[in-house]
């Protein structure tokens, strides 16, 4: 199985009033789908609101391999945390029949098609991250899984552990002060919801009681130093960065000011030149202090992007792609101005 941008949620297909286009829970829309009840997880945990213990997967002799993937939007507005975390917050490590892997600053949906970043309804640009090459080798990677038995890379999401998924409060202590940039109040909460007693039977009582006071903790990716997720599969644009790039974004003031959109996520382009981020105050290293000629974006994606299939997390065919795409400032997917190399 390839389960992908599900979150900590599941499909709404076999219950009462079920709706299969309706996406469940987020910040401000659908909140009471019973797709979002416990279990969250894959691997066997308890659920410390009401004490019942479950999983996902729960029959070993018939359990499919699976690999599961998020975009750091997921985190914000899916409760992806919930995947990889029992009830209370702490690393919950998966089965061997799966793998785990968060697709780091990316957002909900990429499309494989080179456009530039548009606003849409949103305060930011919305995030143009290039994840398409990661379905291509995961699906390799499955296949050889399931026909040969060699397993997959190990799984990479952010953790407790390591300090990589954090609360909103401490991711919010480290993002970079970048000018005019408003930042969330927090990911899309979870209560418990009570759906009566024949819920596991199918029929949901509608509205759900609300438990007050009963919440799970929702976590999130914790950024670097420019505001990128630091832990997961990092894609070669994120690695070799012309901005930062998360999983949320937020509406215009006109729109709903503080409220996010809904599975979108955001690109903030980098200062150009120091003289610009000194001029603006930006906290993040400039482009041409990165990199000081288009080449040298290049040649940095180009590393990142070989780095990737090294670890088996993206097909060396996909190298030439990512490299194409950064010619000239990578100006397919960013707002770059600056001019670009005569060789290049």
């Amino acid at each position: 199985m390839l389960p992908h941008v599900a979150g900590g949620g599941k499909m709404w297909m076999n219950h009462r009033f079920a709706h299969l286009t309706v996406l469940p829970g987020q910040e401000h829309e659908n909140h009471y789908t019973v797709v979002d009840r416990f279990p969250f997880s894959y691997a066997r945990s308890t659920d410390h609101l009401t004490g019942q213990e479950d999983a996902i997967l729960k029959r070993p002799e018939t359990d499919p391999l699976v690999i599961h993937t998020d975009s750091s939007s997921e985190y914000w507005h899916r409760r992806a945390s919930l995947v990889i975390t029992d009830t209370q917050g702490q690393d919950l490590p998966q089965p061997e029949t799966v793998r785990v892997y968060c697709w780091a600053s990316s957002q909900h949906y990429a499309s494989p098609l080179v456009a530039k970043p548009e606003y849409g309804i949103a305060a930011n640009l919305q995030n143009t991250v290039a994840t398409t090459m990661f379905f291509r080798a995961n699906l390799d990677a499955l296949d050889r899984w399931a026909t040969h038995g060699t397993p997959p890379p190990p799984s990479r999401t952010p953790t407790r552990r390591d300090g990589t998924l954090v609360p909103v409060e401490e991711w919010r202590a480290g993002f970079p002060a970048i000018p005019g940039v408003a930042l969330p109040r927090g990911p899309s909460r979870l209560e418990r919801l009570d759906f009566g007693p024949d819920v596991d039977r199918g029929l949901t009582e509608e509205p759900p009681q609300v438990i007050a006071d009963e919440e799970y903790p929702i976590l999130v990716p914790a950024g670097d130093t420019d505001g990128n997720d630091r832990a997961g599969v990092r894609a070669p644009m994120v690695a070799a960065p012309l901005g930062t790039y998360v999983g949320w974004n937020l509406r215009r003031p006109e729109l709903g000011r503080g409220a996010m959109v809904g599975i979108t996520g955001s690109y903030i382009p980098l200062p150009e030149t120091e003289d610009e981020r000194m001029r603006t105050g930006d906290p993040r290293a400039s482009v041409l202090e990165r990199y000081p000629s288009a080449a040298a974006y290049v040649s940095a994606i180009r590393q990142a992007a070989e780095a990737l299939v090294r670890d088996g997390l993206m097909l060396e065919e996909d190298v030439e792609r990512a490299v194409a795409g950064a010619a000239g400032w990578g100006r397919s997917r960013h707002t770059v101005s600056l001019p670009t190399d005569p060789a290049t």
